[in-house]
């Protein structure tokens, strides 16, 4: 059994969170976009994502569902899309993050292949030499490894607790 500690100050009301149309689905269950109410001060409707568990989750993989959730609770990196609450004391249980408005990362890059639907000139995937000076690939590079140490001191420290 997967131990689950999410403290109490990410716990959301229920009451709190209106789904909307489904966005896709995971590996534990469907996603959706939602609306947060009075959760930030001064803004009374926040645009989120809504993780779901299918109905027929086992509640070992309840607690896997959440336990990605506690590992987010230790992120905080503007590249890195924010977890913003849990409704984990009733079901079904929820994970609510920021909304990443215009997509995921997965769908932005497939739909610039050549064969793709929404590529109606069929014009060649963009590549690095189009976009991207050698020094700014340097920077770009270094930046990468920084987070990647960012990342893995965060996980090892969540896997000491």
């Amino acid at each position: 059994m997967c131990i689950v500690d999410i403290g109490d100050e990410w716990e959301v009301d229920r009451q709190k969170i209106e789904l909307g149309e489904e966005l896709g689905q995971g590996s534990f269950g469907k996603v959706f976009e939602g609306v947060l109410y009075d959760f930030i001060a001064g803004n009374s409707k926040m645009r989120c994502a809504v993780k779901t568990c299918f109905e027929d989750t086992s509640w070992e993989d309840r607690a896997l569902f959440l336990k990605e959730a506690e590992l987010m609770t230790n992120l905080n990196c503007n590249h890195v899309v924010r977890l913003l609450g849990v409704v984990s004391k009733t079901q079904p249980v929820l994970v609510i993050m920021e909304l990443m408005a215009n997509g995921d990362l997965k769908a932005f890059l497939r739909s610039r292949r050549p064969e793709a639907d929404e590529n109606k000139n069929r014009d060649p995937p963009p590549t690095l030499r189009v976009w991207i000076r050698y020094d700014d690939l340097k920077i770009i590079f270094v930046r990468v490894l920084i987070y990647l140490v960012y990342f893995c001191s965060k996980f090892f420290e969540f896997l000491r607790k």
